[in-house]
């Protein structure tokens, strides 16, 4: 598939869904992976895919269907990450910026004010909005991957915290009425713990990228990681404090979504394959309990707990992330480390498409639905060690099958029914696309054309467009990796019938010479 292609991509990882029942599935982060794929392979053009496909992020349009964009400072990331890719030269040399130590210092004061600054314009349906503080956290990491002196950070978090709360503490933390505005949030210790780790983490990819020793917090990988985990997740009960002033009622110490890939990119750096599973099995255990720990206080009256919502997509964003450290590793390791993330993550994947496969078929509940989510899991739970144990007594017998071109369509359909479950959530769209069934019909039959002359006095919602495009852009991706995969699909139904027949061959053989001696017994014993 040609690089040009993928522009195609990045506005459906811009896409947001509503929150529906707790639930809600955005894919920004996996922006920052993307453009490292195409920048690492295609170079320069793919920076400049990146920079054509990525405006989609700059603005946001919202609507009843969600959405789209509104993450200029992960677009601005997703460029600098690219163009990293992209050079020649080891990792460890594209990220010693700036050079000159003075600068470093400057930038490592700067660098907390970013984590409490916002400027908006526009209004509730277009808008541009950003916030600094993806972009602080960024910085954070480079500067520790550069090392930097602690004071001029120490001063930074102090005179960035002094200004917060000052303002917060006068009330002057509000928009104001006027567009363009400035606002200026508190500094949580949330966000001071995820700086922290930031720069921690950079100092631990310099050292682990140069040869040197880790730093002690993470010469234990997975305790550390552990405590980033907690630090990203940090449930609604124990991740902030009451607060009582009129514009801050809550002062977090945990839940900081920009952890997430820290974490999963710490994981898959420092353990390769090992971490990479790890991280995201853990990510998605968490993900899992947290969906069942919201569905059973949205139906419990007697619990009146905030329990916040539930991001569908933190498992891909871990995967994607600790895939992305494990090929920075490389640089260090060489790739032989990374081959054996293939079949972990290939069952991995599996596992998501049946966990948000279930998810979209428990729906709102109900017995019927609950009943048709656990058949399904169980029957995929069968279909996968069915499936296993047949590769494995092929493999024995020299059948060999590969997930070569097996594993991109499994994951095309896996997008295909979330941006399906997706958008017939979202206000109907699937409904209506049925106009762009009768558009082409109405020109034959006069049944299409009343039908049509129907839904359009009834009003169509603009959304349909979005929808339209999204669904083509799905279709066309799912026919293109089917057409594909079809001669890969005859090569392996024929390597399957031939292996059943030999083996069946092979059970045959011994009952007939079984029963050949037994004849041969008969008639030496009879008279």
């Amino acid at each position: 598939m040609s690089h040009w292609s993928l522009l195609f991509a990045t506005p459906l990882l811009a896409y947001r869904s509503p929150a529906f029942d707790g639930f809600s599935f955005y894919a920004a982060y996996l922006l920052v992976p993307f453009a490292a794929l195409l920048g690492r392979r295609y170079g320069l053009s793919g920076v400049v895919a990146i920079a054509l496909g990525g405006l989609v992020f700059v603005v946001n349009i919202s609507g009843p269907w969600g959405w789209v964009g509104g993450s200029p400072a992960l677009y601005l990331i997703a460029l600098a990450v690219a163009a990293v890719a992209a050079m020649p030269r080891p990792l460890i040399e594209c990220l010693r910026w700036p050079q000159e130590d003075r600068a470093a210092g400057w930038l490592a004061f700067a660098a907390p004010f970013l984590l409490v600054v916002y400027i908006g314009i526009g209004g509730l349906e277009f808008s541009f909005g950003f916030g600094f503080s993806l972009l602080g956290y960024f910085l954070l990491f480079v500067l520790g991957v550069r090392g930097v002196r602690m004071a001029a950070l120490v001063l930074g978090f102090a005179a960035a915290a002094a200004l917060s709360w000052a303002l917060v503490a006068n009330g002057l933390v509000m928009r104001p009425q006027s567009s363009p505005y400035v606002s200026i949030s508190l500094l949580h210790p949330s966000a001071v713990l995820a700086s922290l780790a930031m720069v921690s983490a950079g100092a631990a990819t310099r050292a682990f990228l140069s040869g040197s020793a880790l730093p002690k917090f993470w010469q234990r990988p997975y305790l550390a990681l552990t405590a980033l985990v907690l630090l990203w997740f940090g449930p609604p009960p124990i991740a902030a404090i009451p607060f009582n002033l009129e514009f801050t009622r809550y002062i977090y110490i945990l839940e900081v979504a920009a952890v997430l890939p820290l974490a999963a990119f710490m994981a898959g750096l420092l353990r390769g394959a090992r971490g990479a599973i790890a991280v995201t099995a853990v990510v998605t255990v968490l993900t899992l309990v947290w969906s069942v720990v919201v569905k059973v206080i949205d139906q419990s009256t007697a619990v009146s707990l905030y329990v916040g919502g539930v991001a569908l997509e933190a498992p891909f964003v871990a995967a994607a992330y600790a895939v992305m450290g494990a090929r920075a590793a490389e640089s260090r390791s060489g790739p032989a480390d990374f081959r054996m993330l293939r079949l972990p993550v290939l069952l991995l994947l599996l596992f998501l498409l049946v966990l948000g496969a279930t998810l979209a078929i428990l729906g709102d509940g109900g017995p019927v639905r609950t009943a048709l989510a656990v058949l399904f899991v169980l029957g995929a739970i069968a279909a996968s060690i069915a499936a296993w144990r047949l590769y494995r007594a092929m493999a024995a017998r020299g059948y060999g099958i590969t997930s070569e071109k097996w594993a991109p369509f499994v994951a095309i359909l896996g997008v295909a029914g979330t941006v399906a479950a997706n958008l017939q959530a979202a206000g109907g769209q699937l409904k209506q696309l049925f106009v762009l069934v009768l558009l082409p019909l109405s020109l034959f039959s006069s049944w299409a054309k009343a039908e049509l002359r129907s839904y359009v006095d009834s009003g169509i919602d603009g959304g349909i467009f979005v929808a339209a495009a999204v669904y083509l852009i799905v279709l066309v991706a799912v026919i293109r990796g089917l057409w594909r995969i079809v001669p890969k699909i005859y090569g392996d139904v024929r390597k399957i019938i031939a292996f059943v027949r030999e083996w069946r061959r092979g059970r045959a053989a011994p009952a007939t010479r079984a029963a050949g001696e037994g004849e041969r017994r008969g008639g030496a014993a009879s008279p």
